[in-house]
């Protein structure tokens, strides 16, 4: 078992979500829908919303929400690019666009009130994100090829802006606390 804080980077969770995808994968070809299509799966409870748009080939996306009145839009366009998101709690908000081939993202929403938007145009980009309190906003966006965003937010009202242009820019913040505002800009 994975320490709640932890769940974006916890193995048990990717490793679940993955399975998941397989069994998505194994029903679409008994089911003749064929090996390179794009695969959406979610599961959620209560009032919540879900709009998977999956263009392209091989682009897979898994979305598990728990709670009420929680968003999600993932939006894949290209081929091999893969989203995992999980969201718990309320009025949690998730805007996710990848375009290219093989951009990854992971995504944990706890608590109430997190608002991330995340935008990968390129190749082999990744971001992580754990938002875990309430009132969270991480803006997230990448262009080029072969960047890594890693954000966590532990506390309420923090803030991330995050924009890297060019390629392999690496960048890792962590908030803890409340209150906390960062600005990032790289470029090569």
């Amino acid at each position: 078992s994975c320490p709640q804080t932890w769940i974006v980077s916890c193995p048990m969770v990717k490793r679940r979500n993955r399975d998941r995808i397989a069994i998505a994968a194994f029903l679409a070809v008994v089911w003749g829908a064929g090996a390179s299509q794009d695969l959406a799966e979610s599961e959620f409870s209560g009032p919540n919303s879900t709009s998977p748009d999956l263009a392209g080939g091989g682009n897979d996306a898994a979305l598990v929400q728990a709670g009420s009145y929680l968003r999600a839009d993932l939006r894949q366009y290209g081929s091999l690019n893969e989203a995992a998101a999980e969201q718990a709690g309320t009025y949690n908000d998730l805007s996710l666009d990848q375009t290219g081939v093989g951009n990854l993202a992971d995504v944990a929403q706890i608590g109430s009130g997190n608002d991330a938007v995340l935008s990968q145009l390129g190749e082999y980009n990744s971001i992580d994100l754990l938002q875990d309190g309430a009132e969270n906003s991480a803006f997230v966006s990448q262009v080029g090829d072969s960047h890594h965003a890693g954000v966590i937010q532990l506390g309420n009202s923090n803030l991330v802006d995050i924009r890297q242009f060019g390629s392999a820019s690496r960048i890792i913040v962590t908030q803890s606390g409340d209150n906390n505002t960062a600005y990032i800009i790289q470029s090569d």
